[in-house]
């Protein structure tokens, strides 16, 4: 007998590679949306939100300077709470609403001053690290593994809040030494968010921070690492900080830019709240790669990888993460692409599944030419404009470039004031109000900081790389975060008031 063997050529779209396919047409996709995940099924997998949140929290001296607060519901009466006070208030809360609301999530405590003490879930005897073991990393990442894994906050709430409640003031801050434990402790469950709280830098223990002129490399790095190491194992880390201090926010900041986590900066009568929308960023995916390829006769804007294929490590993904691209055509290719009706995109997403499973999804779709500027405008999204606009101009800002991040601002505000004039439509309004609010006037304030920093510094050569970024003032340097991470959702209602920027 003989088989027959259907053999089909397959011309790659992108750079016009001819493919010699022998598989059975049937098990071809050609949807242009497709998912797949490799591996067998975890059959013992439940899926309960069991991961682990671990309240970092400063209790050095600076925590004892009181705030006036308004009293609920009492007109023109206030009382003074300190700032630890208030970060305590705001976590018992927060235990409360998970006990009723996820009672599986495990909730552990680590505080720091001058030492750090690892309580977990209150269950077990407190440890605490001191003096030259605040500087040792593989003897603090040894101790936080070992330490036992909360257990739920179902089972611990009492004796957790009972801890939170007597935590003391003393000391100076070894921010650093502590959130490398917590996520450490955090990286036992994929999914895990760390939350620290804190009102001044770091400065003792590892990630000390004084002066930006005289700080080793190894200092510079040690938060850009941590948050590397926090993205490969899963956990989002958040940084808030107290309102009215300076905590060196463009450094630790750099942790919650890599997971996916906020840096905000917090009145102490808000921290609740704040506390709260940050729980709410529940991890969908984790060690999550993207690719977008074009056609050869095109390229992307503002990157430094080259050809027709960029690739984007995006680590941490919750369900409102949006990750925006810019691309053309190249100039001496113009005039060839007018000819084709169409051009193909596609978007390969690598990622990790809450089972651990490794999944792959593949998008792909055509998109048709136009010469006609007014076809193109009416069909933009000035939603997705803005918060590419939002997300390019502060990438460009932590580089250092903030005259190209303000020319580019420029220029979209100016594109899209043009298309909500022309379009008359209310909600297009409404976003792009919202927009201006939130995005387009940081960048008078960006230009102020630059220049204060380059007087400051008075030296010959002007401030390279990140240098800028890093000597921006801690309100400067939220908002950036702020702006590099930006959502749709910034935009379709009214935004908070931003803080003055001075």
């Amino acid at each position: 007998g003989s088989w027959l063997i259907s053999v089909m050529i397959w011309t790659c779209e992108f750079c016009q590679q001819q493919n010699v396919i022998t598989r059975s047409f049937e098990s071809i996709p050609w949807c242009p949306d497709v998912t797949y995940l490799l591996g067998p099924t975890n059959d013992d997998y439940i899926n309960v939100d069991d991961s682990l949140v671990v309240f970092c929290v400063d209790v050095s001296g600076s925590m004892s300077v009181t705030n006036e607060i308004a009293v609920p519901n009492e007109v023109s009466k206030t009382v003074h709470i300190s700032r630890l006070q208030s970060v305590q208030e705001a976590i018992q809360r927060s235990l409360l609403h998970m006990l009723q609301t996820c009672p599986q999530r495990r909730v552990a405590l680590v505080t720091f001053h001058d030492e750090v003490t690892i309580y977990g879930d209150g269950l077990s005897a407190p440890l605490t690290l001191t003096e030259d073991e605040l500087w040792d990393s593989d003897y603090l990442h040894s101790r936080a593994s070992d330490y036992p894994t909360p257990l739920c906050i179902a089972e611990s709430i009492q004796t957790l809040s009972q801890r939170v409640h007597k935590l003391e003031i003393k000391g100076t801050t070894a921010l650093g030494s502590a959130a490398l434990i917590s996520i450490v402790i955090a990286s036992k469950k994929p999914g895990s968010k760390v939350i620290i709280c804190t009102d001044g830098k770091a400065n003792t223990g590892m990630g000390f921070l004084t002066d930006v002129e005289c700080e080793d490399d190894v200092y510079k790095q040690f938060y850009t690492e941590l948050g590397e190491k926090a993205s490969l194992a899963g956990v989002i880390v958040s940084v808030l900080t107290i309102e009215g201090t300076e905590c060196r926010l463009a450094e630790i900041g750099s942790l919650a830019d890599r997971t996916g986590g906020k840096v905000n900066i917090v009145n102490p009568s808000n921290l609740a709240t704040e506390i709260q929308s940050t729980l709410e960023d529940d991890v969908i995916a984790t060690d999550v790669t993207v690719t977008f390829v074009v056609t050869e006769q095109m390229y992307f804007g503002y990157e430094e990888q080259t050809g027709n294929k960029l690739v984007k490590n995006i680590g941490n993904v919750t369900k409102d993460t949006e990750v925006t691209f810019e691309f053309g055509i190249k100039e001496s290719h113009i005039d060839t692409l007018q000819e084709q009706a169409k051009l193909p995109f596609q978007l390969q997403v690598h990622f990790r599944t809450r089972d651990n499973r490794r999944g792959c999804r593949i998008i792909s779709q055509e998109k048709h030419l136009a010469s006609n500027i007014c076809l193109v405008e009416d069909s933009v999204n000035i939603t997705v404009l803005g918060i590419h606009a939002a997300q390019l101009s502060a990438r460009l800002t932590m580089q250092g470039r903030v005259k190209e991040a303000c020319r580019e601002m420029q220029a979209q505000k100016e594109l899209i004031q043009r298309i909500v004039e022309k379009n008359q439509d209310q909600e297009e309004e409404e976003i792009y109000q919202n927009w201006l609010h939130c995005v387009a006037t940081v960048c008078e304030d960006l230009s102020q900081s630059e220049q204060n920093v380059k007087a400051a510094k008075r030296t010959n050569e002007p401030p390279g790389g990140d240098s800028v970024f890093k000597m921006l003032s801690d309100e400067v340097a939220s908002v950036v975060y702020r702006l590099k991470n930006a959502k749709s959702k910034m935009l379709k209602k009214p935004p908070p008031r931003l803080v003055p920027i001075i």
